[in-house]
């Protein structure tokens, strides 16, 4: 009988661990800007119930939402379009592999200079090289990060030795002032 009940007890953890686990979810500046994954929607859907945006900003291409293996990125675009949801969908569509051109990075921190559009929560596929670079061009540009620490600060989030070479050299090649690269770099291999 002792075995049943921990066996239950172990089932509802383990249900209430998989409702509420997020992909990736990071709080970059409290009340206003968040950062997450979208591996699968449900997780997603854990990450819009804990940050509550106004607005979502999805960086993914249009190629990867027509994947019809990859569901979760029409469907997100398909539940918050036109506010559905509580929150509104901006696309600033990055290139898988691509890097952010000075458009893109503006677009984006101009969604985040407008208060009535906050908390903003940002995601990529997997939260981590897209989003990493777009949370580091606002955190130069806006919050005053210098590179060293804009470095450090992707450093505690785990990502992956290829990832953390990919957004160093952003952070290396991004102009805070001028919110633009100030070179080229090839595709990455994503």
């Amino acid at each position: 009988m002792l075995w049943i009940g921990i066996a239950i007890v172990l089932l509802v953890a383990g249900g209430f661990y998989y409702f509420h686990r997020t992909y990736h979810l990071l709080t970059v500046q409290p009340g206003v800007l968040y950062r997450c994954g979208l591996q699968n929607f449900g997780e997603f859907e854990n990450a819009v119930r804990k940050t509550k945006p106004k607005t979502i900003i999805t960086l993914v291409d249009d190629p990867e939402i027509a994947d019809a293996e990859k569901p979760q990125f029409k469907r997100e675009i398909d539940t918050y379009t036109g506010g559905n949801g509580g929150a509104t969908v901006a696309r600033v569509p990055i290139k898988l592999g691509g890097w952010p051109d000075g458009d893109q990075c503006e677009q984006f921190l101009a969604i985040l200079a407008d208060p009535q559009k906050q908390p903003v929560l940002v995601h990529c596929a997997q939260g981590v090289r897209r989003t990493g670079m777009l949370v580091a061009a606002y955190q130069m540009s806006v919050l005053g990060y210098d590179k060293e620490r804009a470095v450090k600060e992707l450093e505690t989030f785990g990502h992956s030795e290829r990832t953390v070479g990919d957004i160093k050299r952003f952070i290396e090649c991004y102009d805070p002032v001028t919110r633009r690269m100030t070179k080229s770099l090839p595709m990455s291999k994503e």
